[in-house]
């Protein structure tokens, strides 16, 4: 979910106009969603 909002983000298509700007964010969001729940992100 999060690298479909970072995509959409960085895109323009995202629904907030600040979308752009909190981007870089929503990767790092999910490494550390990755990180809590003890598992490793999958490759790509």
């Amino acid at each position: 979910i999060f690298t479909g909002i970072a995509d959409r983000a960085a895109q323009g298509t995202a629904a907030d106009p600040e979308a752009a700007r909190y981007a870089p964010l929503a990767g790092r969001f999910a490494q550390r969603a990755w990180e809590v729940l003890g598992e490793t992100p999958p490759e790509g």
